[in-house]
């Protein structure tokens, strides 16, 4: 026994011991990725430091022999994509149009075949670790792959246009269009809120100056690269919105407290966060309400690593932007990249002098001011993502992926995002659209493709002539426009940052005070700012003003059509034009208000409950799409109440199928009531309910759910009740006849009705069958009569004669009020206690002898 109490110990000893031990990879791993950590184990810490860098190189293929003098000079620190890679072990690569790794137009076989070569030699060394390819493709004036590819009208545009469909779709086509050319990862979308009409760095690269219109369409273009496989890059934390400098060029300062900061340029930045980005691009300013030291973000420990981390809890990557600007350069410049990752960044984007930062930050790794520890967070999130992003497993791309690039599909969603950005601010005299015979004159700087919206013009009719000036028209250019302008009807100028460009001014002023105006003397002029649209400030008092928020052909295609009379201009402004219009400021030729609030409330239903039938949902989606795709064609009064009814019309038929399924659940709380009903109605209840049920998921319109309620509540009427037939059951059976009160014949004739009753609680389905029982039940009830022997008041039980009745005395109670049993009975049942009694007592004294014994 004590062999055995010894032994238990033992084994209970050691399997304390192994407890901990077998838990202790997983505890000491912190639930990190065990093959991510297996191969950071085996990297020295020249590969990690490697990873931490994205770097441009020169060129067209991955040993350019074009641009090896060029990356030697330009210190890319080595002569070709090759060197660099297998040199520094960088964990990535930004391609650019200057460095002629896209060109203008791209070659897409080229660019795809650049992507896969390079993932080539990455994979191919020691530990085969996979590279980000990132570009910037915001869309609008900031776009890498341009024609062929599908080229967008940017994001303010999309901040006109109101749409959360738009800036999802704009964004799942560039991310799709930047897969196929092998680029994983996108510096975008920008979650600057621009609140500085001044600003000379962001400008129409922001959504506007809302917030939550900027972390509404933001967080719809993070999903949208995100559903095309792309990594996503939220920029430029903590906020670029409300600047004067360019950050490229010098170290801008915002100024706002706390509270602002929290409430306006924070705001995208929490929305994209909590939607999932999977990194955030710093930005180049410095922001004293959140680090009083003068650094910029960038380098700046309290605002990535106090504010970003800790505070907002961001636990993706944090890249810097580009160290090459000169806000980044505001130390030695061995000293940036080393502070700029001791504050928090992971990756290091575009240092001017390659070998000079990898040195300075390996170094400053084995000197321990970086601690390992603090690498090995950086490059676990790096691995992290190239694993989760599925680049490990295949970091290729296939050739013939190019080829959806450019397609109809994809350039007919720019185009919709361009025609519903056009924003109507002025029309003095309705002077918009262009009357056909109008003969027009188009000027403005060559930026601003006076010529190209000329010919547009042409194409449709219109007897257009233009001209182009310099950036900043000369006298003699003004002279001339002002020569060529005089046959017109009407002439159009195209502005480019007129607000901040006083020879601009001078031009559209010049052709304002000679042409007239439309009060009566002579030509009206109507300016279109084809990118700020703030250029009004310059000249408030021209007689139409549009914005189109960029200078592309996409947009200047779909200037034409609203010029022309064919686009009804619906977009409305996303920021303000100080002291003279409202943000959400618009005007239309038809006032298409009442058609978006339509449109906004058919949105606003949600199916996620299953409510509504599926056709009749999908109908409505389908509508809305129809309605908002017509939006900038309505041009007459009769198409836009066509418009509307049909929209009208697909909320109306939404069917409900609450009503149904409020019926189907009462209908079951009968179905389980046991013995209320009887069985045939209670299936035929049960097999409607099954229909119903059944039916559900088919059912399309209204008259379909009326049918199918009108079968169940058929089913529902029909259940037949059977309490009143029990109910008449007791108190009929609640009547005796043991002192001869009734006649035998009427008492006898109650029994065998009472029988059929009871008989009938089996067999009976319908209220008719029950009310029949009933009947013949209480006819039996009324056609008791009395026997003349027992006395009394001569009436039935039902209160007919009964010809005398002998009052009962309080004798011949029962007590409790109930009937006397006969005397008979009370000794029968007495005699029968007795005998229990006995056996019992026979029992008990047969145990005690058997236990005495």
């Amino acid at each position: 026994m004590r062999k055995k109490t010894a032994a238990l110990i033992l084994f209970l000893l050691v399997l304390a011991l192994l407890i901990p031990l077998a838990g202790y990879d997983a505890k000491s791993s912190g639930g990190k990725d065990p093959d991510i950590l297996a191969l950071m184990d085996q990297m020295t810490l020249e590969e990690k430091v490697g990873q931490l860098f994205i770097v441009h190189v020169y060129g067209k293929s991955a040993e350019d022999p074009n641009y090896e003098q060029t990356n030697l000079e330009m210190k890319r620190g080595g002569k070709n994509f090759k060197e660099i890679i297998e040199k520094y072990h960088v964990g990535g690569i930004i391609y650019f149009n200057w460095t002629d790794n896209i060109g203008t137009p791209a070659d897409l076989e080229q660019v795809n075949a650049l992507s896969n070569d390079l993932q080539k030699i990455a994979m191919g060394q020691k530990h085969g670790i996979p590279l980000f390819i990132a570009t910037d493709q915001e869309g609008g004036i900031v776009q890498r792959l341009k024609e062929p590819g599908t080229v967008f009208p940017g994001n303010m545009a999309l901040g006109a246009a109101r749409s959360s469909d738009l800036a999802y779709q704009s964004a799942a086509v560039l991310g799709k269009e930047l897969m196929s050319l092998g680029i994983n990862m996108n510096f975008a979308p920008v979650l600057d809120v621009n609140v500085n009409y001044l600003n000379p760095v962001i400008g129409v690269r922001s959504f506007g100056e809302d917030p939550d219109l900027v972390a509404k369409l933001g967080v719809s273009q993070v999903r949208g690269y995100q559903d095309q496989g792309i990594l996503t890059t939220a920029k430029h934390f903590p906020g670029h919105g409300d600047t004067d400098v360019d950050s490229h060029y010098g170290l801008p300062i915002i100024h706002h407290d706390l509270e602002t900061l929290k409430k306006v340029d924070l705001k995208p930045f929490q929305a994209a966060i909590e939607a999932g980005t999977d990194a955030i691009m710093t930005a180049h300013i410095v922001v004293p309400a959140l680090d009083g030291s003068g650094l910029p973000a960038t380098l700046s420990r309290p605002i990535l690593t106090g504010l970003l981390r800790e505070e907002m809890g961001f636990e993706g990557l944090i890249i810097t932007d580009s160290l090459g600007m000169s806000g980044a350069n505001v130390l030695p410049p061995e000293e940036v990249p080393v502070q700029a990752f001791l504050a928090g960044n992971d990756i290091l984007l575009n240092p001017p002098d390659v070998e000079l930062a990898y040195q300075a930050v390996l170094k400053a790794v084995k000197e321990g001011r970086i601690a390992e520890e603090r690498l090995n967070e950086s490059v676990y999130r790096i691995l992290k993502v190239k694993k989760d992003k599925g680049l490990f497993e295949n970091p290729y791309v296939e050739k013939g992926a190019i080829h959806e690039t450019g397609s109809e599909k994809n350039l007919n969603t720019a185009k919709k995002a361009a025609e519903q950005s056009i924003t109507l601010v002025k029309n003095e005299k309705r002077l918009l659209p262009l009357k056909p015979s109008t003969k027009v004159f188009v000027t403005g700087p060559s930026s601003g493709n006076p010529e190209y919206l000329a010919a547009l013009l042409r194409e449709k009719g219109y007897d257009a002539e233009a001209y182009a000036t310099a950036a900043s028209p000369t006298a003699e250019q003004i002279d001339k426009a002002l020569e060529l302008s005089a046959p017109a009807g009407a002439i159009i100028v195209t502005t480019y940052n007129a607000d901040t460009n006083e020879a601009q001014k001078r031009l559209v002023a010049a052709l304002k005070e000679s042409g007239g105006s439309v009060d009566g003397k002579g030509k009206p002029v109507a300016v279109a700012a084809v990118r700020n649209p703030y250029d009004l400030l310059a000249f408030p008092e021209v007689d139409a003003y549009l914005a189109t928020y960029g200078n592309l052909n996409v947009s200047l295609d779909a200037l034409a059509r609203v010029l022309a009379g064919e686009v009804n201009p619906i977009g409305k402004l996303p920021v303000t034009i100080p002291n003279l219009f409202e943000y959400g400021h618009s005007l239309s030729y038809v006032d298409v208000r009442g058609l978006q609030q339509l449109i906004a409330k058919a949105k606003s239903i949600a199916n996620n409950d299953g409510r509504y039938t599926v056709p009749s949902f999908q109908a409505l989606q389908t509508a809305i799409g129809k309605a908002e795709e017509a939006l900038p064609f309505i041009t007459t009064e009769e198409k836009l109440k066509e418009e509307t009814a049909k929209l009208q019309k697909a909320i109306d038929d939404l069917a409900d199928l609450t009503p149904l399924e409020r019926l189907i659940e009462k209908a079951k709380s009968e179905s389980v009531r046991n013995g209320t009903y009887t069985k045939a109605s209670v299936e035929a209840l049960k097999k409607a309910i099954a229909a119903a049920e059944k039916a559900l998921p088919e059912l399309a319109s209204k008259e379909e759910i009326t049918r199918e309620m009108e079968k169940l509540q058929a089913a529902l009427d029909g259940l037949a009740d059977l309490t009143p037939l029990k109910q008449l059951i007791e108190k009929a059976k609640s009547i005796n006849n043991a002192d001869g009160k009734y006649t035998r014949s009427s008492f006898d004739a109650l029994q065998k009705a009472i029988a059929a009753a009871e008989k009938a609680l089996e067999t009976a389905a319908t209220n008719a069958e029950i009310s029949r029982e009933i009947a013949k039940l209480q006819a039996a009830l009324d056609g008791l009569v009395e026997s003349s022997a027992g006395g009394g008041n001569g009436k039935t039980p039902s209160g007919q004669p009964d010809g005398g009745k002998t009052p009962k005395t309080d004798g011949d109670e029962a007590p409790g009020g109930g009937e006397q049993l006969p005397k008979t009975a009370t000794n029968l049942y007495g005699l029968l206690a007795a005998g229990i009694l006995l056996i019992l007592a026979a029992g008990g004294m047969a145990l005690r002898r058997k236990k005495d014994g």
